[in-house]
């Protein structure tokens, strides 16, 4: 059985990997909050204990955060973990 992060779904361009999409829901909504907040990447870094490079990959989607970096984030940003990986719309 697949688990969510693995479901191979159709898209508008053929098949579409869930993972990717909901990577890029994080990394999207990392980017919307980090400007809401007029902070600097290199600000958000340093308050997560990553380097500013790590951080910068999370919002490009090129890399996932671990459990305990995904935490951090939505602490810093005063969300849920649901919310910041795309289970919910609401903060």
């Amino acid at each position: 059985e697949r688990s969510e992060y693995e479901t191979i779904i159709f898209g508008p361009n053929g098949l579409v990997n869930r993972r990717i999409q909901k990577m890029e829901i994080l990394a999207q909504r990392l980017t919307m909050l980090r400007k809401q907040k007029d902070v600097s990447r290199k600000v958000v870094a340093e308050a997560v204990h990553i380097a500013e490079r790590t951080y910068q990959r999370y919002e490009e989607a090129e890399r996932e955060p671990n459990a305990s970096v995904l935490a951090e984030l939505a602490k810093y940003y005063n969300v849920s973990l649901d919310y910041l990986v795309g289970h919910k719309d609401e903060v």
